[in-house]
């Protein structure tokens, strides 16, 4: 498991509620890449692909929910997850975001 400092894992809780209010008919299922340094969410039975954040953004978060909120929503999260087809994921870094292959 990732080491993470309390305001790391509550910025991650954090994502999960903004995810949770964001796509409410849907199933997410939360993941760690220790190798990769990165919180996922994948989204169950959805048209999208996973999403995935980088520790290093997770670390220039607000510690509040609405400042998380709006972090995301500067960062248009929902609208690349929505723009992420099935079998890819979007990586939201520090320096930007990305889409690779879910498997890769």
């Amino acid at each position: 498991m990732i080491h993470q400092t309390s305001e790391i894992t509550g910025r991650v809780e954090k994502i999960a509620r903004y995810l949770g209010h964001s796509f409410p008919t849907r199933g997410i299922d939360r993941y760690e890449d220790d190798g990769r340094r990165v919180v996922g969410f994948r989204f169950i039975g959805a048209p999208q692909g996973n999403v995935e954040f980088d520790l290093s953004w997770i670390e220039t978060l607000p510690t509040d929910e609405d400042g998380v909120a709006q972090a995301m929503h500067l960062r248009h999260v929902c609208s690349e997850i929505n723009d992420t087809a099935p079998g890819q994921r979007v990586v939201f870094t520090a320096e930007g975001m990305r889409r690779e292959s879910a498997g890769a």
